[in-house]
């Protein structure tokens, strides 16, 4: 809970309450000196004048005082939004950084390999006798445009991240805003939604 905003909700109800009792002692104390001073001086105008400039002082700081607890609610509605827009933003990048699954894709749509995440690193590339991936491309179509070692996609600090290994044509990132990032001996964050591109007839979705 946000103490500043807790701290500034009850003192705006302790100044609501102190505020009432105030105004009926304020309006009591002022009548009974008026009626002291025309008691005194025997003077009705003068007494009535006193009267008005007094209420007239209070009715002023009244106010002033209203004034500044409409200024509190607000900055109370104001940091409660604040606190709930930033609450759903660390919620949305939590969901959108929970990867769970490596999806591949062809040119026509169709899912021809998923991965589900077990580890902190997937190396893409073409496996051979001499080179050890996780998520083997050699068979798929235009494969001779991957190299052997061509990405990894790695779990640093809670965080994913697309990583090219300085492969021979680069790695396409589109993220979900279809902003496109190419890589190239380079590390990209990435999240849920965002597509990896390494020729133009496969697509790994992360998932």
């Amino acid at each position: 809970m946000n103490l500043s905003v807790s701290y500034k909700s009850k003192t705006s109800k302790k100044i609501v309450k102190r505020s009432f009792n105030y105004d009926l002692i304020y309006i009591i104390v002022t009548i009974i000196l008026s009626l002291l001073y025309y008691i005194t001086y025997n003077r009705i105008e003068k007494a009535l004048i006193l009267l008005c400039l007094m209420l007239a002082i209070y009715s002023t700081y009244n106010i002033y005082l209203k004034k500044s607890l409409f200024n509190i609610k607000i900055e109370n509605m104001f940091e409660n939004e604040l606190k709930k827009r930033k609450i759903e933003e660390l919620e949305e990048i939590k969901r959108k950084d929970n990867i769970n699954r490596i999806i591949i894709i062809d040119d026509k749509d169709n899912e021809i390999g998923l991965v589900e995440i077990k580890k902190n690193n997937y190396k893409i590339g073409k496996k051979n006798n001499k080179n050890d991936v996780d998520i083997d491309l050699k068979d798929v179509k235009e494969s001779e445009l991957i190299s052997k070692e061509h990405a990894i996609i790695s779990k640093i600090k809670d965080t994913w991240y697309l990583i090219d290994l300085n492969s021979t044509n680069g790695t396409t990132l589109i993220k979900t805003n279809n902003r496109k990032i190419i890589l190239k001996n380079e590390k990209e964050h990435i999240q849920i939604g965002d597509i990896i591109k390494l020729n133009n007839k496969i697509s790994i979705l992360i998932n």
